[in-house]
């Protein structure tokens, strides 16, 4: 049970749907008009959808408006898990008792069992598709593009993305041809807004911070007798040790009067 919006998604990303037979959320309370926590509205729709007596059910939370309401609810057992709560207000909103990690609640080969059946999960998680690497060859100490393709733009942008800590920029083309996302970045330089949460807890966060752009220093045009010189498509791209370099060997380039290959 959680208040989230997001708890579905953020089950999937964690590989851990198949864990949960019943999921009761806020996009499941809301059209219901269930009552948050610390009511038990939320604990109590979901018992009845696993079919199972609350007072069988063991309620574990770490919250203490979660625990307030396992106590609301007539759950069995409200286990409190203190994750910075405290043992005291998690006691005193109600939890039957604290534990300060769940491998508390296991006996030693459980333990041991439940860490092997992880790491089985973990190693036949299917594994994501990788770059192609006809484009992005494997090299022991680079990322190389060999290739340059328009239509995955976002991708590269972020692969050959370099930063100091004070200073980052999107891999964005330097001559200003279309890009994902235009991105020059100053440390320290970003909006705040109000974090707003379904229910108030210690250690969550009151303010958001995001990061703004700030006017595109990358941007570089060539103009031969007034035209803008545009190289062409076919262009190698290294990123080593945080730096991006490029080759590029589809056309020539006329500097100062003189035709000469652009190989950099």
């Amino acid at each position: 049970m959680s208040s989230s919006k997001n708890a579905v998604p953020v089950l999937a990303a964690a590989g851990l749907s198949d864990r949960f037979d019943v999921v009761v959320d806020g996009i499941v309370a809301a059209p219901k008009g269930l009552a948050g926590k610390p009511a038990p509205d939320g604990y109590l729709l979901g018992a009845e959808r696993l079919g199972v007596d609350p007072a069988r059910t063991v309620v574990i939370e770490d919250a203490t408006s979660g625990v307030a309401a396992g106590k609301a609810g007539r759950f069995a057992v409200v286990i409190g898990v203190d994750r910075g709560a405290g043992v005291d207000a998690l006691l005193h909103s109600g939890a039957t008792f604290v534990v300060s990690d769940l491998n508390e609640l296991l006996p030693h080969a459980d333990h041991d069992a439940a860490v092997r059946n992880w790491s089985r999960m973990m190693k036949h998680r299917p594994t994501p598709t990788g770059l192609p690497q006809h484009r992005f060859p494997v090299d022991r100490w680079r990322l190389v593009e060999t290739e340059y393709d328009d239509n995955d733009l976002g991708v590269t942008e972020s692969l050959f993305a370099v930063g100091n800590g004070y200073l980052g920029m999107r891999a964005n083309p330097e001559e200003g041809r279309d890009a994902h996302s235009h991105g020059t970045f100053l440390n320290g330089f970003h909006e705040t807004w109000e974090i707003k949460h379904a229910e108030e807890a210690y250690g969550f966060a009151t303010t958001g911070q995001t990061i703004v752009n700030v006017p595109d220093g990358k941007l570089m045009k060539l103009y031969v007798d007034d035209e803008p010189l545009l190289l062409g498509d076919r262009r190698s791209r290294r990123s080593t040790s945080g730096r991006s370099t490029f080759a590029r060997a589809s056309c020539d380039a006329i500097c100062c009067g003189v035709r000469r290959p652009a190989i950099g």
